[in-house]
């Protein structure tokens, strides 16, 4: 099921369209992982004090 599928199935307030719409399973998949591999980074990069 894609977003756009999963949002007709379960309408939302807020209507805006992103790339996740249009996204087969694998490509959303890709991003997920992705988006796991950016928060890791984020956390475990030290902070610099300014």
């Amino acid at each position: 099921m894609i977003a756009q599928e999963w949002r007709i199935k379960f309408p939302q307030r807020d209507a805006r369209k992103n790339m996740r719409d249009y996204a087969t399973a694998e490509e959303l998949k890709v991003i997920s992982a992705l988006q796991v591999l950016s928060h890791y980074k984020r956390i475990s990069t030290p902070r610099k004090n300014c």
